[in-house]
Formats: C-alpha cells, sequence, structure tokens
C-alpha cells in the first residue's frame, strides 16, 4: 500500500466525489460479510431499531435489514456505537503492482492500520473493541477494472492519469503469472468492526 498523506482540499474533493459513480460503487464495491454486521449489532436488543449514519449507497443497510433490524433516526440514549470498513489487502504479489502503477496514497491518508484505534465519541463511552473477519473476494478482470474504477483516487483524476493507470493495469493484468491465464481474480480482504458502548 503506498504511504503518504493529501491535503485538506483533496480529501474534501474526493470524499464529495462518489456521488457521480453511485450506481458503480453499488454494483462493484464489496458488500459486509454478514458475520462482520451480526457482531456489530450484536449488542442491541433483539428487535431494536438500528442507525445506519452515513448511509452511502445502502450496503450496510442492505445487511442490517436482511437480518430484520429497523433502521432508525438519530436518538438520544441510543446504546452500542460500531464502525465498519472493507480494506483489500494490495501490499503483495500482482496487487501490489496494481497499487503501485496509480501510485497515490489512500490508506495512511485515513489512519488506517494496525495501530488505529478509534476515538470515543465522548465522555462515558468505553474504548472502542475491535474484531476482524477475514475473506476473499473473487471477480472477473472487467469487473476487477470497475471496481478501481469507483475509488475516489480515480474519480479526481485527470483524464491523462486515468488512461496511464488503466493502460498499466490491464498489462498487468494479461502478463502477470498469478494472474495472467486467469478469467476472475481473488482479492483479499478483511472487515474492520469497532464497536463501543456508554460506561461508567
Amino acid at each position: 500500500m503506498i504511504e503518504g498523506r493529501i491535503s485538506p482540499s483533496d480529501r474534501q474533493a474526493r470524499a464529495h466525489s462518489f456521488g457521480e459513480a453511485a450506481t458503480d460503487y453499488q454494483r462493484y464495491r464489496p458488500d459486509y460479510p454478514i458475520e462482520a454486521v451480526r457482531h456489530l449489532v450484536a449488542g442491541a436488543p433483539a428487535g431494536g431499531r438500528v442507525l445506519d449514519l452515513g448511509a452511502g449507497t445502502g450496503k450496510l443497510t442492505d445487511r442490517l435489514v436482511a437480518l430484520g433490524r429497523e433502521l432508525a433516526r438519530v436518538m438520544r440514549g441510543a446504546r452500542p456505537l460500531g464502525l465498519a470498513w472493507n480494506t483489500d489487502h494490495t501490499d503483495s504479489g500482482w496487487l501490489a503492482r496494481i497499487e503501485a502503477i496509480r501510485n497515490v496514497p489512500r490508506g495512511s491518508e485515513l489512519n488506517r492500520g494496525p495501530d488505529r484505534t478509534p476515538a470515543a465519541p465522548g465522555p462515558g463511552w468505553l474504548p472502542f473493541t475491535r474484531y476482524d473477519v477475514e475473506w476473499s473476494r473473487t471477480m472477473l478482470k472487467e469487473d476487477f477494472l470497475a471496481l478501481w474504477r469507483t475509488h475516489s483516487q480515480w474519480l479526481t483524476a485527470t483524464d491523462e492519469q486515468r488512461t496511464e493507470w488503466m493502460s498499466g493495469w490491464r498489462e498487468i493484468l494479461a502478463t502477470d503469472p498469478a494472474v495472467a491465464t486467469l478469467d476472475a481474480v481473488s482479492i483479499p480482504m478483511t472487515t474492520e468492526c469497532w464497536v463501543t458502548r456508554p460506561g461508567g
């Protein structure tokens, strides 16, 4: 994974870039493993309502509904608070070559890493605890390329950058011995779950 930092203006541009790719985001970005979502709501009363804050295209919402949860607005006194995100591992093999083509930081600017812990939401809350779900995602090569076109780095890149990146990615998929003869590729993933609750 490329290390580095981005400016506040670039961060804001990336944060607001997903609207134009919402349909592709919903189609190609990974869903949350049901095991991870069960962990997030394990401390909530059975049948209790759950808030999906910053729901985006609704990927987490869909999983919560599948578990029979009712979605609710923010309420004073809401009990557990959970965070979750999917991380693809691109630090070795052909995926590291894919990442290097783009050469734009994406992990460290979000402060993601083994030593990163979310800050407690306020006084009276317990420290966050972490639970990881390891899994892999298999995709056709064209779908893999479409997935990378839903990243904020792509959405805010110039046409010249996009052309250069896509050419490099296609060359790797066509020539790297690990994937050249395959129709589909597998991507190792981790879903990080962080949960906190009110404490004394």
